[in-house]
């Protein structure tokens, strides 16, 4: 997890993803995992994958606060198709 913290740090974002999944893999439920890996994802411009995410990650934790990031990918994927 924090090996892919620290890629991600350094823009290498692919090396990051690679990472925080094998993080996923021990611990397929850690919010912080999901979540760092759907932030990482909205850097990558890939949206729907963030939104999905995100979603597992409110799945798991009902009770967690939906970020300011969450709402803005909401807003570009969802208004971007919207728009189609």
């Amino acid at each position: 997890m924090y090996l892919g913290q620290a890629y991600y740090q350094s823009n290498e974002t692919k090396k990051a993803i690679s990472e925080i999944q094998e993080a996923r893999k021990l611990d397929p439920n850690d919010p912080l995992v999901l979540n760092s890996l759907s932030i990482i994802y909205d850097v990558a411009h890939e949206y729907g994958m963030a939104l999905e995410l995100d979603e597992e990650t409110i799945s798991i934790t009902p009770n967690l606060f939906e970020s300011g990031a969450r709402q803005r990918r909401e807003q570009f994927y969802y208004g971007k198709y919207l728009q189609q």
